[in-house]
């Protein structure tokens, strides 16, 4: 067991059930001990907050977060309390870019990690990565988590997307455009973050669940990837 995938344990975050810190693993672990900048969409009760703060020793740790005061969800008042020591929080909508304004205008720096993992719907994924991979230093990583595969879509799970028989709009299918044919246009960007993304992109690598390699689901074969359920992790490096 990794580090990180034990830190992620004893803070009782998701991502080691589903895999992901044994990914990352290998992408963070020279970045460890460095003064770095880390940025992720989703708080939930603040246990991811908790693993980065503890993993990167010297790193600034930012989280935002909507909240719905009165209902099951988090409140507001949970988020700003987190804002504390190196974690810095704060309360907005993934799929709003004046919240996504707002919030790199508070943090007011550039970042060397970013991770998605929000709404995980196809909207609110590239709004966010349309509008915020300006804010990531060149050579820095913006991670998408649980981006929802064809195969489920096609098995009748419902992540927002339009397109119902090619499913062209879906995270998945852009990212793969562009590892297909070096390019990708999304629907839910503007024309000018497109063009941003397209053009500073180093390189995309994707990981998807074991069953591609039984030939069970839609997509390519990949022998070394982890066991991570139906969802795919994207990591996108900036140039």
């Amino acid at each position: 067991m990794t580090d990180l995938c034990a830190i992620a344990k004893r803070c009782k975050t998701d991502k080691v059930g589903y895999g992901y810190t044994t990914i990352y693993s290998s992408f963070f672990e020279k970045m460890r001990e460095k003064e770095i900048n880390i940025f992720e969409i989703g708080i939930c009760e603040g246990a991811s907050l908790k693993m980065w703060e503890e993993y990167f020793l010297n790193g600034q740790i930012y989280a935002m977060d909507y909240a719905e005061d009165g209902s099951m969800r988090i409140s507001s008042d949970f988020i700003m309390s987190l804002n504390t020591g190196r974690a810095h929080t704060f309360i907005g909508d993934q799929n709003k870019r004046e919240d996504l304004n707002k919030c790199m205008n508070k943090f007011n720096t550039k970042f060397d990690i970013m991770i998605d993992d929000g709404h995980h719907f196809q909207s609110p994924q590239q709004v966010s990565l349309g509008f915020l991979f300006s804010y990531l230093k060149s050579g820095g990583l913006y991670v998408i988590e649980d981006i929802c595969s064809i195969w489920n879509m096609k098995n009748g799970s419902e992540w927002g997307q339009k397109d119902r028989i090619n499913f062209t709009d879906s995270t998945q299918k852009i990212l793969e455009n562009f590892l297909e044919k070096g390019s990708f246009s999304s629907q839910y960007m503007t024309n000018e973050e497109s063009d941003y993304v397209n053009k500073n992109i180093e390189s995309i690598k994707m990981f998807y669940p074991r069953q591609f390699q039984r030939g069970e689901l839609l997509g390519p074969k990949t022998p070394d990837s982890p066991n991570i359920g139906t969802s795919i992790v994207a990591i996108i490096k900036k140039k």
